[in-house]
């Protein structure tokens, strides 16, 4: 099994930026989407669309958490 990544500042920036709708709106991205991002933005190149696609997911997931505990 690989070693975990640790994302750096600059592409956890650039997911953030180019996904921004989909943090928002809760939506995992799709193949195409992911595949667009890592053309886009060089930090990402070294990664598959699966490896961006859940490194999103789990930008959702805290974002979903932050929310809910400003509400609770």
């Amino acid at each position: 099994m690989p070693a975990r990544h640790q994302w750096t500042l600059e592409e956890k920036g650039a997911l953030k930026k180019h996904f921004r709708k989909d943090i928002a709106s809760g939506q995992t991205p799709r193949q195409l989407n992911c595949l667009t991002a890592i053309k886009k933005e060089p930090c990402l190149k070294k990664f598959t669309w699966k490896q961006i696609k859940f490194a999103v997911k789990n930008l959702i997931t805290t974002h979903q958490r932050q929310l809910q505990k400003l509400h609770d």
